[in-house]
């Protein structure tokens, strides 16, 4: 007890310890705050610089497709009917005559068999509005043909008689 009589009275007689845990607690706080900021802007600076990025990547896709489509249609102006007639004239070429041409035979060669797209015309038959003769009968007529074609009338005609 006497030793913390002594703490007490020490610590009293020291302010100086109080003020200095102050400041201590005081600078803590302000480094806690001090890293919290640079995290928060490391983070966003880095978020920043990945959305730079992403928009350079997507002008980049952006002018690829730009220089695709005209790829395309410098590729459709090339290839068009009078385009290719005017370059065949150009290298001295014509239009084969009937007499020009010739058939190759290749043995073992057997060719495609024609395509069949739709079956062979045939006039339609519209069946009039009804019910199948099937379904007319009744339910208990049915049953009782059933059990007479089976041969089990004569059976249950005996059973009934008893």
């Amino acid at each position: 007890m006497r030793e913390a009589e002594q703490l007490i009275l020490a610590y009293a007689q020291a302010p100086w310890r109080k003020q200095l845990q102050l400041i201590g607690l005081f600078s803590l706080a302000l480094v806690m705050v001090a890293l919290i900021a640079s995290l928060y802007l490391i983070v966003s600076a880095q978020a920043a610089t990945r959305g730079r990025e992403i928009q350079s990547m997507q002008y980049d896709i952006q002018e690829m497709q730009r220089q695709n489509a005209d790829l395309e249609s410098q590729l459709a102006s090339l290839t068009t009917a009078a385009r290719l007639e005017e370059r065949a004239n150009e290298l001295g070429l014509q239009p084969a005559q009937p007499d020009q041409i010739v058939y190759l035979e290749v043995s073992g060669y057997v060719p495609r068999a024609p395509a069949n797209l739709a079956p062979p015309a045939e006039p339609a038959v519209a069946s009039g509005p009804g019910i199948s003769p099937a379904f007319s009968q009744p339910l208990f007529d049915w049953v009782k043909d059933q059990i007479s074609q089976a041969g089990l009338a004569n059976w249950i005609n005996e059973v009934t008689r008893r």
